[in-house]
């Protein structure tokens, strides 16, 4: 399971929504390995606001769009997933196994693919 516990009470001021969203979640966040987990948690390092707000995100709506920033990736072997722009060069793909489970699970996160080539779940 991902968390943003380490930085949740860190310095920066956190908005209302992020607190009620990590406090009361909706959704399992999970990484699909060990590589991601630890992927994530470079993010959280590198970018601790931007990886709280996506994590907040995810625990509360983790299918709606938010345009240029969170989307649904397009072409058939990316049925299902979803792409979350972290930073302009950071980002997190992620895909719902089942839906009805209410889980999200983080596949990728890290640099922008090189060339537009997502990688695949």
């Amino acid at each position: 399971t991902l968390d943003v516990n380490d930085i949740f009470e860190d310095s920066f001021q956190v908005e209302t929504w992020i607190i009620e969203a990590i406090k009361n979640p909706m959704w399992l966040i999970e990484a699909k390995n060990k590589r991601v987990k630890q992927d994530w948690n470079n993010l959280k390092k590198q970018h601790p606001e931007n990886t709280l707000k996506c994590y907040a995100y995810l625990v509360k709506h983790p299918n709606k769009r938010y345009p240029g920033r969170i989307f649904p990736l397009k072409g058939k072997k990316y049925k299902g997933c979803w792409e979350y722009e972290i930073a302009q060069s950071e980002r997190v793909f992620y895909y719902f196994p089942i839906p009805e489970e209410k889980k999200v699970v983080v596949y990728y996160a890290g640099e922008h693919p090189k060339n537009n080539k997502y990688p695949i779940p």
